[in-house]
């Protein structure tokens, strides 16, 4: 004979009863926490810390609905956006995270908390840097590149045009005692070095030293950036100078034409790792190694770079006691060397597309420019490989 339904429940023993009795007061805590931050975003902004530098944008508060009233999702995202970017007491909270981090950890999802107030890329340190080096690494690789870059100066020789390489370093080399104990090291030599050392050494090439020019040692200014992977404005600076020195040389000037001195600087000054690293009791990084402008900037006219393979041109000055009129291929390191005042000293310098390939650097350049600076970064190994596709004589 079966039995009747509630004859088989046992009855609820005194332990299961509290549970029951708590879940309504953790569901009412939990709704009490989420609600917390909108309502902090009505307190005044002082009650909140130093904004942290974003170094972009904020997504601003959405003023109309966008696109057609099915859109429900996409206008949540820019709604949500809205909110992640003000949300109340929102700068207290990632520099009281990043404190957390480098008080317990000396690292986060995006950073290493170096010594001396050194911020490192965690992207460069654990897959850019390994990544290139395992492409460099495979058999017979720096060789490929060593002989394609020949033939592309060759190429480029053949259309009048003389290449000036550099490959700058990323500041692992220069500070790499910095680091926490946690994160990966170099292993001295490495590829890239080993491949600079290799271009440097061929007499059918000019290759810039980027290494020992720019040695912390004796130097009044950092070589690298606090809070940042590039190098700073006063190693930019004295790159630049070299630069200007090699082609003068080529040119057959008795000197280097570079004459403005090099004036530094100690300003706040944040870099791109900032926001993910910006601490609660750590004050604006003071950054020594700024320069001051001594010279004046010369005008420039900007182009579309993927129609025409040029970001911008300077004006075209006919005067025989500056350097032919000369080609850059480069990105941000690049940049640093013109705000140092590489232009000034050409009859004209004509930026190339940096998203482009350097393998169109001789058709762009062709009857525009004597001389081709090419500056390639550790962490392009895409580009360093590209050389290899140059088809020979």
């Amino acid at each position: 004979m079966t039995k009747p339904m509630a004859a088989t429940l046992a009855p609820a023993t005194g332990r299961q009863r509290a549970r029951t009795r708590g879940l309504p007061i953790f569901a009412v805590i939990v709704f009490a926490i989420s609600i917390l931050p909108p309502v902090f975003m009505l307190l005044p902004q002082s009650y909140d810390a130093e904004p942290v530098q974003e170094l972009r944008p904020l997504a601003p508060a959405p003023g109309h609905w966008q696109g057609s009233w099915l859109n429900a999702d996409g206008n949540f995202q820019l709604a949500q956006k809205w909110f992640n970017d003000h949300v109340g007491l929102r700068n207290f909270m990632i520099r009281a995270k990043n404190e957390v981090d480098y008080r317990l950890f000396r690292t986060s999802s995006r950073v290493y908390f170096g010594h001396h107030g050194m911020i490192f890329s965690r992207s460069i340190a654990d897959l850019e840097i390994p990544g290139s080096e395992r492409a460099l690494g495979a058999p017979g690789e720096v060789e490929a590149i060593h002989q394609g870059i020949l033939r592309f100066t060759e190429q480029l020789q053949s259309e009048g045009i003389t290449p000036i390489y550099l490959f700058p370093y990323m500041k692992q080399y220069f500070y790499g005692n910095n680091l926490p104990a946690i994160a990966p090291k170099l292993g001295f030599p490495t590829y890239f070095q080993q491949l600079n050392q290799e271009l440097q050494a061929d007499p059918r090439l000019h290759v810039m030293d980027t290494y020992t020019p720019v040695l912390p040692t004796n130097k009044p200014y950092p070589t690298y950036m606090l809070q940042d992977f590039h190098w700073t404005d006063a190693a930019a600076f004295t790159i630049a100078r070299t630069i200007v020195g090699e082609i003068s040389k080529l040119e057959g000037r008795p000197h280097n034409v570079w004459t403005h001195p090099l004036e530094t600087l100690t300003l706040p000054r944040v870099g791109s790792e900032a926001r993910f690293s910006a601490r609660l009791f750590m004050p604006p990084a003071s950054q020594s190694g700024e320069i001051k402008p001594t010279y004046r900037k010369r005008p420039e006219t900007q182009f579309n770079p993927k129609t025409t393979g040029i970001e911008y041109e300077t004006d075209m000055l006919a005067d025989p006691a500056l350097l032919p009129p000369t080609c850059l291929f480069g990105n941000s390191f690049s940049d640093q060397l013109t705000y140092a005042g590489l232009p000034v000293y050409f009859q004209q310098l004509i930026h190339l597309n940096r998203e482009g390939p350097i393998l169109d650097a001789p058709r762009v350049c062709k009857g525009k420019c004597k001389y081709l600076i090419v500056q390639i970064l550790d962490i392009q190994p895409w580009l360093l490989a590209s050389f290899a596709n140059v088809p020979g004589s």
